[in-house]
């Protein structure tokens, strides 16, 4: 009776916090001072509303200085991302640091988080800012979204710099595109569960990790960006710290092979240098950009007014590098844990398909894959059997246990209100080894089949 009160106390406290989110939902935050903001019309991205792209700007004293440069933010992230690099780039040029829609002081909600939308928002904005020919400054995830736009209108751009940022899809996260997005699609279910599961009344939508984060990745598909990386003319500085843990350095160097007229410069740092060191950066990026210029603009059709420098030039195997060499290699089999605890069989498919390139990993994956199918199906059977009343257990049915454990739209449900049945006569063996041997057996089965690499249906 009192698990019943403190339930229904609960229920109305998450009632109520729905009520005043919707009587007071999110909107566009204040601008900040020295924030202007413009109107992008509606149609643009596929957006039918009209969306406000805010952004900061940092002008020289003087007129003469060099060409613009665009400045962009990583994810979760705003324009405050460039508060020191801004002013320093500033001091000769002039500096566009927007917040990328979804992000900062822009419009919070869209149908499209993608790399991709967000490069249409970007063109669209610089063609109302009159804004032909500038330089490209990227950071971490915005190195999906420079891409793009260099891909839909190099004409627009001068240079591209690359501060710990994103590429490949073989050096982010697991390196397989379905195996990611499992990943992906967790932490956006996870993050909405707690926005809207918890009565925060509000508090929680202004939160640095919200779904406009968790969108961003899941609506993205880093899989083009290698063929993109390799047919890239435009002089390219890649700037990445020796010790990043979230883009390993091997995906710098990879970069690097890549784009035939780029330079890589490898710093001391992590992966967010940008914020403490804006000043060291912009020490960087200032003679690159002023090499380029100093060779005048390219002719028409030409992106290449002078070649860098490439006697550093790695001559390392194309994909991946080294197994060794990514950061990732330790936490993989955790990562492939949460994205079977997430769906068994589609992770383990693609964790066999890739186990190819993993030498010497194939058991240690199988079994944490099993690990998370199964404590998956212990979560819900213990939340089952605190929050429903006891039932009566029949030894007949633990086939519906072996059965559904790998449906992702069943097993939560279906475990949940098997653990409030008790034993009335006893099964032939506990429900515990029963949800082992049912997520053990189908996680080795799609393991195997994945590694046969048979097409899995319905599974990008």
């Amino acid at each position: 009776m009192k698990r019943r009160r403190w339930l229904l106390l609960y229920l109305l406290l998450l009632l109520a916090s729905h009520g005043w989110r919707a009587w007071r939902p999110p909107s566009p935050h204040a601008p900040a001072s020295g924030i202007r903001r413009i109107e992008l019309p509606p149609g643009t991205a596929g957006n039918p509303d009209p969306v406000l792209l805010p952004w900061r700007s940092w002008k020289p004293a003087s007129p003469e200085g060099g060409k613009p440069v665009l400045l962009l933010h990583g994810s979760p992230g705003s324009s405050r991302d460039f508060r020191t690099l801004g002013p320093a780039t500033g001091e000769r040029r002039l500096a566009l640091a927007p917040d990328l829609p979804g992000f900062g002081a822009s419009h919070p909600h869209l149908p499209d988080y993608s790399h991709r939308a967000h490069a249409q928002y970007l063109l669209a904005w610089l063609g109302l800012m009159d804004l032909e020919s500038v330089h490209l400054v990227a950071f971490s995830m915005s190195g999906g979204v420079a891409l793009h736009l260099l891909e839909a209108a190099p004409e627009r751009f001068v240079s591209l710099s690359l501060i710990s940022a994103i590429g490949v899809q073989e050096w982010e996260l697991t390196g397989n595109y379905a195996l990611n997005h499992l990943l992906h699609r967790l932490q956006h279910r996870g993050l909405w569960t707690l926005l809207h599961g918890l009565p925060h009344f509000g508090w929680l939508d202004d939160g640095m990790l919200d779904l406009s984060f968790s969108r961003n990745f899941l609506d993205s598909d880093q899989r083009p960006y290698r063929i993109w990386l390799e047919r890239l003319k435009h002089p390219t500085l890649i700037l990445h710290g020796a010790r990043d843990f979230l883009v390993p350095l091997a995906a710098a160097r990879e970069h690097h092979r890549l784009i035939e007229n780029s330079r890589l410069e490898i710093l001391d740092a992590n992966h967010f240098f940008l914020f403490s060191q804006g000043q060291q950066v912009a020490e960087h990026l200032t003679p690159f950009w002023d090499q380029v210029e100093s060779y005048g603009p390219p002719t028409p059709g030409e992106f290449l007014p002078f070649r860098l420098d490439r006697s550093d030039r790695s001559d390392a195997e194309r994909v991946p590098a080294s197994w060794q060499e990514n950061p990732n290699r330790k936490a993989r089999p955790w990562l492939l844990a949460a994205a079977a605890a997430h769906a068994c069989v589609p992770a383990a498919w693609h964790a066999g398909e890739q186990s190819s390139q993993w030498p010497g990993s194939g058991w240690s994956h199988f079994a944490f894959l099993g690990l998370g199918s199964f404590g998956a199906s212990g979560f819900w059977i213990l939340l089952g059997r605190w929050l429903l009343p006891s039932r009566p257990w029949s030894s007949r049915r633990w086939i519906w246990v072996f059965l559904l454990r790998p449906l992702p739209g069943a097993h939560a449900i279906f475990f949940a209100v098997l653990g409030s049945h008790r034993p009335q006569s006893r099964p032939r063996i506990p429900l515990w080894a029963m949800a082992a041997l049912s997520s053990w057996f189908w996680t080795g089965l799609a393991f195997g089949l994945g590694n046969a690499a048979i097409p899995f249906p319905g599974v990008a």
